[in-house]
């Protein structure tokens, strides 16, 4: 699907569950390349899969930086990384 953001970037932190991966399936949605950045590999895949998306990454949260000049910069930064240390 092409939506309203077809051909931008948008990088989620913590995009791998909760509202950072609600935020990654309405971004790809509307036609965005979605970059998850996320400690949980394996659920970052897992949302990223449910996004639809073939465009965009998954990638650990220390390294999403790095990502970004590599998908030619972001459009969008959403940032929904959070610990909790109880």
């Amino acid at each position: 699907m092409q939506g309203c953001l077809g051909g931008q970037v948008a990088v989620i932190t913590g995009g791998a569950s909760g509202i950072g991966a609600a935020y990654a399936r309405r971004f790809a949605a509307e036609g965005a390349d979605i970059v998850i950045a996320d400690l949980d590999r394996s659920r970052a895949i897992a949302a990223w899969m449910m996004a639809g998306r073939t465009g965009g990454a998954i990638v650990n949260i220390a390294s999403a930086a790095a990502a970004i000049p590599l998908r030619g910069g972001a459009d969008y930064c959403v940032s929904k990384a959070g610990m909790f240390v109880g």
